[in-house]
């Protein structure tokens, strides 16, 4: 408490003290934290620049505590200082601290490339490079590889205003490369592959999405249906589920959605249907906030008009009743979308996990 309370000539006497490299590292962790407090409240700029300094300490845990303390001030001033340690460091729980830190003061996006100078920017890009062709694992690895997907992400998103200012030749060589960075991105991989879909290369696009496991072709439906939210009809048999879903929702590389989810995707006539039924491993914990009570199946239909297609249909149904596979507790909807014409590309919105065989293009 007292060191906490310290100010003034007291501080200095505190950064002596963890400056001290004989005195015991744990009494020096203890003091890297007294000053972090102490400087979120008196703003001393000796304190910033002697935890700057620590960042490289011979002792693993001081460099590890002053980049906590870097990430928690969230100071620009000290993105400089971090990526030279990131470059030469070779502890892996330092490396792990540093790029939290970094996410940190990113606010978790380095999209915002304001953070970073470009040169700063190619600095940590081939830092992160190098930590991965190095083999590294668990946890240091998981956030390497989201740093490259953020990063190749900021060069997608160059690479769409290029093919807007119709560049489209710059807008793949972009994409080409920040696959360099991340080979088995499915984010960049989709977004080359609209790209030549949608520049009329529809051929290669569809083959690069299809080998990435983004593309899935409707089954025939030998008749229409039922929109119930149930899966027992013949017409569904014909259907092979899609059962690999990844998430994006709080990251940017796609990761296996945890828990089983089966899709069945067919067509009749003009109609497209979609049949989903999630599986619950365990109710145990689940907490009702809703008591009205409501059917157990329920329909509703929808319709919109774009300028570029005739109106389309939706008709949706939900079947919550106690249906089980086993002992997981189940869900299923149903879905038919109508439209004047046999072929229609959907995009699953962004707040869905993607879907590894991704209804990006449909085609009879």
């Amino acid at each position: 408490m007292e060191l906490n309370l310290a100010r003034g000539e007291a501080a200095l006497a505190l950064i002596r003290a963890f400056e001290d490299s004989t005195l015991p590292v744990r009494a020096r962790v203890d003091l890297a934290e007294a000053l972090f407090r102490l400087y979120v409240r008196e703003h001393d700029p000796t304190i910033f620049t002697s935890l700057v300094g620590a960042l490289d300490d011979v002792e693993p845990k001081i460099r590890v505590s002053a980049a906590q303390a870097m990430g928690s001030l969230a100071k620009r001033e000290a993105v400089g200082p971090m990526l030279r340690q990131l470059s030469d460091e070779t502890d892996t729980g330092m490396q792990l601290e540093l790029l939290l830190a970094l996410e940190f003061l990113a606010e978790g996006s380095a999209v915002d490339t304001s953070l970073f100078s470009k040169a700063q920017r190619d600095s940590l890009t081939d830092t992160l490079v190098r930590l991965r062709a190095s083999g590294v694992a668990g946890g240091l690895r998981q956030v390497v590889v989201e740093w490259l997907e953020l990063l190749a992400e900021s060069r997608g998103q160059e690479a769409h205003r290029r093919y807007l200012s119709a560049d489209v030749a710059d807008a793949e060589s972009l994409l080409v490369s920040a696959l360099e960075w991340v080979p088995d991105s499915k984010n960049i991989n989709q977004k080359l592959g609209k790209l030549y879909y949608d520049s009329g290369d529809r051929e290669r696009g569809l083959r690069l999405l299809q080998e990435h496991g983004m593309v899935s072709r409707a089954a025939y439906l030998p008749s229409a249906p039922m929109i119930d939210g149930h899966h027992s009809e013949a017409a569904w048999s014909v259907v092979e589920p899609l059962t690999k879903f990844y998430q994006c929702l709080t990251r940017m590389s796609a990761i296996p959605a945890v828990g089983r989810t089966d899709a069945y995707l067919g067509f009749h006539d003009q109609t497209l249907y979609l049949l989903i039924k999630s599986y619950e491993a365990s109710t145990e914990g689940l907490v009702a906030r809703v008591t009205q009570r409501m059917p157990t199946t329920s329909t509703s239909t929808m319709s919109w008009r774009s300028s570029s297609t005739p109106t389309t249909m939706v008709r949706a149904s939900t079947n919550t009743s106690s249906t089980r596979s086993g002992p997981m507790p189940m869900m299923q909807m149903a879905l038919a979308v109508s439209a004047a014409h046999g072929t229609q590309t959907l995009r699953s919105p962004r707040s869905l996990p993607m879907l590894a065989g991704s209804l990006r293009s449909l085609s009879r």
